[in-house]
C-alpha cells in the first residue's frame, strides 16, 4: 500500500503540515479490517492515535543516531571540516536545526525517495557534498557501506521513535494482541514509550531530538532532549 507520504513528492512534509501523511491510509485499512495489522516506522506514527486502535508491538531498536553520507570526493572529511558553503541534503528541519553550529553550511531539501538522494549525491552535476539520513533505514535498505560516519548524540540528536519499527493493530482484536507480546520487546517499548509521552506532553507538532543518556545509579535512565 501507498500512503499519502509516498504520493506527495514535490512538497516538503512540513510544508503539507499533515501529521499522520504516512499512517492515515494503513490505519485506514486497519479500521475497515482490510488488514489486520500494519508495520510503522515509530517516529512517523503520531502520539495520539486514532480511537480504537493500538500499538501491538515495538521490535528492538536498531541503532537510533543519524549518518553523514559524504560525496566520494569529500570522503576524508567529517561534519565539522566540510568546505564552507557546502550543501548538505535533507528534507528535516531537527537535522537542519543541528548542523548549522557546525559550519557555514547550505541546506537543500532534497527528495524523500532514499534513491534517489543517494543517485543525485553521486551525479556528476555534484549537487550535494553530503545527505544526513538515519543510519537504521540505510541498514535496512542494505546501503550501510555508504555511511560515512555515524553521527554521536553530541553532535547530532536523533528524532522521537527514530530507529524502532511498531505493529499497529486493532485495540479489540484480542489474538492479534496476544500473538504480537510475543514480538515486543520490553526495554525498546519502555524507552520509546517515554520519548512519545514527553513529545505528547508538549503538543509538539514534530519531531524533538532527544537522546538517553548512560544508566544512574540504581538502573535508572535519563531522557534529554
Amino acid at each position: 500500500m501507498s500512503t499519502l507520504g509516498d504520493r506527495i513528492l514535490d512538497i516538503s512534509l512540513p510544508k503539507i503540515g499533515e501529521k499522520s501523511l504516512f499512517t492515515k491510509d494503513l490505519e485506514d485499512a486497519l479500521r475497515n479490517e482490510t488488514v489486520d495489522f500494519v508495520v510503522h516506522s515509530l517516529k512517523d506514527l503520531p502520539t495520539s492515535l486514532p480511537e480504537g486502535l493500538a500499538i501491538g508491538a515495538v521490535f528492538e531498536r536498531e541503532d537510533p543516531r543519524d549518518a553523514l553520507v559524504l560525496r566520494a570526493d569529500l570522503k576524508e572529511h567529517s561534519l565539522a571540516t566540510l568546505p564552507p558553503g557546502s550543501v548538505i541534503g535533507t528534507s528535516s528541519l531537527r537535522r537542519t536545526a543541528q548542523f548549522v553550529v557546525h559550519g557555514a553550511f547550505e541546506r537543500c531539501r532534497c527528495e524523500r525517495n532514499l534513491n534517489t538522494r543517494l543517485r543525485k549525491l553521486d551525479s556528476d552535476s555534484k549537487d550535494y557534498a553530503a545527505l544526513l539520513l538515519a543510519k537504521s533505514g540505510l541498514s535496512r535498505m542494505g546501503w550501510e557501506h555508504r555511511i560515512s560516519k555515524i553521527l554521536p548524540c553530541s553532535e547530532m540528536m536523533y528524532a522521537t521513535g527514530q530507529g524502532a519499527l511498531a505493529v499497529e493493530c486493532r485495540a479489540d482484536a484480542r489474538a492479534i494482541l496476544a500473538m504480537m507480546e510475543k514480538h515486543n520487546h520490553a526495554e525498546t517499548y519502555c524507552r520509546v514509550l517515554a520519548e512519545r509521552s514527553f513529545l505528547k506532553t508538549l503538543g509538539h507538532k514534530s519531531r524533538v531530538p532527544n537522546q538517553w543518556g548512560a544508566p544512574a545509579k540504581g538502573g535508572a535512565m535519563r531522557l534529554h532532549f
